[in-house]
């Protein structure tokens, strides 16, 4: 038997950029959480996606679903993972006309609609919303809001015992 480690990086990495990716496609500027002490300065609304919390439910079977034939006649063994998780996000809108309140309004609906379009392997179970704010640290209008939801992974594992092909249900990051 191999010892089984995950790289829990690479699965949050897989789900924030998920998200982002989504949020992005419906209009509205997204990155993946901000590096600590960043002064944040944006001229139009943006999310910043991050994750707020994950744990592993326990599958049966050793988290094991079988294997596959490589291109090279070798075999892969294929483990796979649920995961509850707390996906983040931040709001922000600059002040102004154009933007204010209401920017930050408009974009909390971008992020709300994005969520059909995020991989079926990102099962959404809550979405909480919070007041929208005036921020003067960042100088700019903020709302903040959480995703509740369980998450599908799974990796190959080679005969070295090296996980390769993690994938995100329909999603590939190697």
């Amino acid at each position: 038997m191999h010892l089984r480690r995950w790289t829990v990086l690479t699965e949050f990495e897989m789900v924030t950029k998920a998200v982002c990716d989504a949020v992005t496609r419906c209009g509205t500027l997204a990155m993946c959480r901000y590096p600590a002490g960043t002064k944040l300065k944006y001229h139009q609304p943006a999310v910043a996606v991050y994750i707020k919390e994950s744990r592993s439910v326990p599958s049966g079977f050793g988290e094991y679903i079988g294997t596959r034939t490589t291109p090279e006649g070798g075999e892969a063994e294929i483990y796979g993972k649920k995961l509850e998780m707390t996906v983040g996000f931040d709001v922000f809108s600059p002040e102004g006309e154009k933007y204010g309140a209401e920017g930050c309004s408009r974009a909390i609906g971008t992020v709300l609609n994005a969520m059909s379009l995020v991989p079926p392997a990102i099962k959404a179970r809550e979405i909480t919303l919070g007041d929208t704010k005036y921020n003067s640290q960042t100088g700019m209008y903020m709302s903040q809001g959480e995703l509740r939801c369980d998450v599908y992974v799974s990796a190959e594992q080679t005969d070295d015992g090296k996980f390769t092909d993690f994938r995100l249900r329909g999603v590939i990051t190697k």
